[in-house]
């Protein structure tokens, strides 16, 4: 702590305002620690504490070992809210950083930079409490094994009516820690946990299991407010494309009914933004009315995918209008240069007085909305909406709707809703947006330009901090999006945004051998960390999006480059895909495959829907190998529990529903990609299984990649289609409706 070259390093950080309550002279902070060294805002948001932080290495380890000393592992991200909080009350107590510093090695941990570090003591987490969530705070031997773990912690007992706090965690453990019997509860559950992660395929796959997860699903259906859970709500874009496809497969209209009212009554909540667009990560209430307003990029990019995939289904404008406005959201507020999307927006900014408030940012009090808009404006606005002088956010029916159950007897999900309303009573008298019905054209109309307003006000205030990390997996999401709104909306904007996307990922995050995790505007490539198996996988699958929305052939031989260099995470012996590489697993307590989809599908999930596209274009049968058994090395959960592995019973849905089916468009040069009317007619019908191509021109190399090429003519001067599977292709087709009835009649 305070080393001169730590101070050295204080003075060399550029555009670092150190947040902290201690200053010495100078208005230099008072503590700087081994955080200062790293580029992760995350880190550097606690390279001020009083508390010795080490970045995660052997070196922390091996200190820990030659002091005899346990440790303490924080694991967290920029703009987690219960990290902040907990950094003030906790973090920042220099009577508990004492303590700390003299019986423990602390360690810090950016979950986005180390999922994998994540990931191993978040399965620890939740098998020995239930729950799951950052702050995640372990306390471990010098051999790196759990012996304790929680969320959130208050500082001392009884604060926020806990019971036992921080401070008394850290006086037990540092007395106990080497009782073999304390030892002996770590080891059981991290054995479940080994066994877990190298239990043995099935030897079968079922179609049913989405049929099972799709009837769980429904009895567990919010019929009134969407959903599939009691509060705290989570969107769950996976569930809901999964529920697409068992309606596509069984056509029972229940499954659509859900994917529908959910995502209505989603858009009329508080969690999502009506006047700036975008949607927050979860909603406190039944009625999604009361959000955390954390803004994630993953969550925005999947939310865009069903609603576009529903808008297929529907063909209901709403659907399309959502899809657009988180589009709209991402390129104004996440854009950090051309292409690349930063991870996320805080929950709290600033209010008048410079407290740090959940959820100011999104809020309005009467008076002001007064002062903003004429007053029939203001009338509809408060009709509309259900303002009110008072304010429209009562701590009470929050508090109701989170429940009463002490923190520490409830689960992950509980125990955040209820801490998150605890901070809402800071937003008494003001007003969030939320509508009880979507509006009709006529209101539409209205309300744009009234929102104009409103959103040029809300730019004055102070924002949010932005999480400028650039993540792999969620901008190859985002990558995914925008290929897809291209084609499906038929906006060559939305084109132009997929190749920029594109472009930065191939330059930037992906060298030819490895795929990189994290790029930071400002940081140093050579510190870059390398990505884990959800960042090869969703990058392969964003880059052959890509190649169906823009006909470019590098993208399809670099989704294939992709996905073969993942393949060094491939367990040859039970099928499926470890998270990382062997180096990297032997730093951890064991090895783990992600085979459960939380807010992100597993890896394996997207490695199975990667092999499985990869195949169905280039009919290369170890692709299709791959997908057997990576399906297989899931199929224990699947069978078991169907509903864990959303993402995975897609690509379960395309295993056995999947025709090979590849529609052509063909278009000549002159052309327009996405409005010409034969690729409209491609891209507006709900085809999951199918694949659709929009090219300008057919050369040996394409073809060489995808046999069913072969035989087509490398130009053409009329615009035609072709439906084309293995037993051959139709006839061209030249006009919009026949292929719109041709392709109504197929079954992928």
């Amino acid at each position: 702590m305070n080393e001169a070259h730590l101070l050295q390093a204080l003075k060399a950080k550029r555009n670092h305002s150190p947040r902290t309550r201690y200053w010495a002279s100078a208005g230099l902070p008072k503590y700087v620690n081994e955080l200062i060294l790293s580029e992760s805002p995350y880190l550097l948001q606690h390279a001020h504490n009083p508390i010795d932080w080490k970045t995660w290495g052997e070196e922390a380890f091996a200190q820990a070992r030659q002091e005899n000393k346990p440790v303490f592992l924080s694991i967290g991200y920029s703009t987690c809210h219960w990290c902040h909080v907990m950094e003030r009350e906790s973090f920042e107590d220099e009577e508990i950083a004492q303590f700390m510093n003299e019986h423990f090695v602390a360690i810090k941990v950016d979950r986005e930079e180390l999922p994998d570090v994540d990931a191993v003591y978040m399965d620890f987490l939740q098998i020995t409490t239930g729950q799951g969530g950052w702050p995640m705070n372990l306390f471990l031997t010098p051999a790196k094994r759990p012996l304790y773990a929680s969320t959130y912690l208050p500082p001392r007992d009884g604060d926020r009516g806990v019971k036992v706090g921080l401070f008394s965690y850290l006086r037990a453990i540092q007395k106990n820690w080497q009782d073999p019997q304390l030892s002996a509860q770590g080891e059981a559950p991290l054995q479940v946990l080994k066994d877990y992660a190298l239990q043995a395929p099935l030897a079968q796959l079922s179609p049913e299991w989405l049929d099972q997860a799709a009837s769980t699903w429904l009895s567990s259906f919010d019929e009134d407010w969407g959903g599939f859970s009691e509060p705290p709500k989570f969107l769950r874009p996976a569930m809901l494309e999964a529920l697409l496809r068992a309606w596509h497969r069984d056509g029972d209209p229940s499954y659509l009914k859900a994917v529908e009212v959910t995502l209505e009554r989603m858009y009329c909540g508080g969690i999502y933004d009506h006047v700036g667009g975008g949607v927050a990560r979860y909603s406190v209430d039944n009625r999604w009315w009361l959000p955390h307003f954390e803004k994630m990029l993953y969550d925005n990019a999947q939310l865009i995918t069903i609603a576009l995939e529903t808008y297929q289904v529907t063909k209901r404008e709403l659907y399309a209008e959502i899809a657009r406005d988180c589009l709209s959201f991402v390129e104004r507020e996440l854009q950090v240069s051309s292409g690349a999307w930063a991870a996320a927006l805080d929950a709290e900014s600033l209010n008048e007085r410079g407290d740090r408030i959940e959820g100011y940012f999104y809020t309005w009090t009467y008076q002001e909305l007064q002062g903003l808009l004429s007053q029939e404006e203001f009338e509809w606005v408060v009709a509309s909406f259900g303002l009110t002088p008072e304010g429209n956010i009562h701590h009470s029916e929050a508090a109701q709707e989170a429940s009463d159950t002490a923190l520490d007897q409830q689960t992950d999900a509980q125990q955040e809703s209820a801490q998150d309303v605890q901070p809402k009573h800071q937003l008494t008298g003001r007003n969030l947006f939320r509508i009880y019905e979507p509006f009709n054209a006529e209101e539409q109309r209205y309300w744009k330009a009234i929102r104009q307003k409103l959103y040029q006000a809300r730019e004055a205030r102070p924002h949010p901090i932005r999480d400028e990390q650039v993540i792999c997996a969620w901008n190859a999401f985002m990558l995914s999006a925008f290929s897809k709104a291209a084609s499906v909306l038929a906006d060559p904007h939305y084109l132009l945004l997929a190749h920029n996307t594109a472009k930065f990922l191939n330059q930037r995050m992906w060298d030819g051998a490895k795929v990189k995790r994290v790029w930071r505007a400002e940081g140093d490539p050579n510190l870059q960390a390398d990505g884990v198996l959800e960042d090869y996988m969703a990058l392969c699958i964003g880059l052959l999006d890509y190649f169906e929305a823009s006909g470019e052939v590098t993208a399809l031989h670099q989704a294939m480059e992709v996905y073969e260099a993942a393949e060094i995470f491939f367990d040859q012996e039970r099928g499926g895909f470890f998270r990382c590489s062997i180096e990297r697993r032997s730093l951890l307590p064991y090895e783990e495959k992600p085979l459960i989809d939380g807010a992100e599908p597993s890896g394996n999930a997207l490695a199975a829907l990667a092999s499985l596209r990869l195949h169905q274009l280039t009919d290369i049968p170890h692709y299709r190998a791959q997908a057997d058994s990576t399906l297989k090395a899931i199929a224990p959960i699947m069978s078991a529990q169907p509903t864990a592995t959303p993402k995975a019973l897609c690509a379960l849905a395309q295993w056995f529903g999947g025709r090979g089916q590849v529609v052509i468009v063909h278009l000549a040069q002159h052309e327009d990609r996405v409005r010409h009317p034969l690729s409209e007619a491609c891209s507006k019908l709900f085809l999951p299984f199918t694949v659709r191509l929009v090219l300008k021109q057919i050369n040996s190399g394409l073809s060489t990649h995808i046999p069913i090429l072969s035989n087509k003519p490398a130009e053409t001067q009329n615009a035609q289609a072709l439906i084309c599977s293995s037993r051959g292709c139709t006839p061209p087709i030249t006009q919009a409706a026949a292929l719109r009835s041709a392709l109504s009649k197929l079954d992928g």
